[in-house]
C-alpha cells in the first residue's frame, strides 16, 4: 500500500511548500498530492485556496489581501510569507514555484498528483505548465488528476509515460462502463481511480463515495486510490476495501 502526502505532510508543514514535500520525502511517502495556481503574469506556483488570504502572512505576521491568486502579480505573492501561519520556525517559506518543486521532484523521484484545477486554466496556461513540465525531464513522475474521458484521452497522448488519476464529476454516478474507457485510453500508463472514503474529511463531497462495489470496479481495471484518511480506523477500512494508495495529509505515516 502507497502512502500519498495531500499538500505534503500538511498536518504539520505549511501545505503546498517545498518544506511539506521535503517532510513527505524524509517520512518515506511515495507520492504528494498537490495544487497548482497561475498568477496574473502567468507564472505557475503552488497553493489551494482561491487566494493567499488563509496561507500567506506579510513579513510582520499581519493578514494579505482577500484577492483571487490569478489577479495578483508573482513579485507580489512572492513578497509575502507562506510559513508564518504555521509557526515562527517556518519563517521565509515562500509559494514555491512549478520549476521550483520539479526540481525537487527530479532530485527525489517523488511523483506528484497534480489536482485537477489545472483544467480551470486558460489553455494557453496550461500549455505553459505542460511545456514546463516536458523540459524539466519529470514526466514519468507526474499523475495528472482527470474527471472527464477527454482528459484522459489528451494527457495520455501528450505524456507517454505519466500516471492517469481518473475521479469522477460530484454530480455524476459511478459506472463500470465509463471506468473501463478510461482504463483502455490509460492501458499504456499506469491507471489509478481515486474514491472519497465515507468520513468525516469528505462529507462535502457530494459524488458516489467509497462502497465495496465500487472500490472492487476500480481495482479491476487498475489500482484503488482512497482519500482523506486521519486515523487508523480509516485505515483499517481502506485495507479492508483493498486500497492500493491512501491520501492522507500527514495524519498516518507510512
Amino acid at each position: 500500500m502507497i502512502f500519498e502526502a495531500h499538500r505534503g505532510v500538511a498536518n504539520e508543514y505549511p501545505e503546498n511548500t517545498l518544506p511539506a514535500f521535503e517532510a513527505a520525502h524524509k517520512l518515506g511517502y511515495k507520492m504528494i498530492e498537490c495544487d497548482t495556481k497561475f498568477t496574473a503574469d502567468d507564472r505557475c506556483i503552488f497553493l489551494h485556496d482561491r487566494s493567499c488570504y488563509r496561507t500567506a502572512r506579510t513579513s510582520d505576521g499581519g493578514r494579505v489581501p482577500d484577492t483571487p491568486a490569478n489577479e495578483l502579480t508573482f513579485d507580489e505573492i512572492r513578497s509575502w510569507d507562506f510559513g508564518l501561519w504555521m509557526g515562527e520556525r517556518f519563517r521565509g517559506t515562500l509559494a514555491p514555484t512549478l520549476e521550483e518543486v520539479l526540481e525537487f521532484v527530479a532530485r527525489t523521484e517523488v511523483p506528484l498528483k497534480l489536482d485537477n484545477v489545472f483544467m480551470s486554466f486558460k489553455p494557453e496556461q496550461r500549455e505553459i505548465m505542460y511545456r514546463i513540465i516536458e523540459r524539466s525531464g519529470t514526466e514519468e513522475y507526474m499523475g495528472f488528476t482527470c474527471k472527464s474521458l477527454d482528459q484522459v484521452e489528451y494527457h495520455t497522448a501528450r505524456f507517454p509515460k505519466c500516471t492517469i488519476h481518473y475521479e469522477y464529476h460530484v454530480d455524476a454516478p459511478f459506472d463500470e462502463s465509463v471506468i473501463a474507457r478510461a482504463a483502455e485510453l490509460s492501458k499504456d500508463h499506469r491507471f489509478t481511480v481515486f474514491i472519497p472514503m465515507d468520513i468525516k474529511a469528505t462529507a462535502w463531497f457530494k459524488g458516489p463515495h467509497a462502497t465495496p462495489e465500487n472500490c472492487a470496479i476500480a481495482k479491476k481495471y487498475g489500482e484503488l486510490g482512497l482519500w482523506i484518511l486521519r486515523t487508523e480506523d480509516e485505515l483499517r477500512q481502506a485495507k479492508e476495501l483493498g486500497a492500493d494508495i491512501v491520501e492522507t495529509d500527514g495524519s498516518l505515516r507510512p
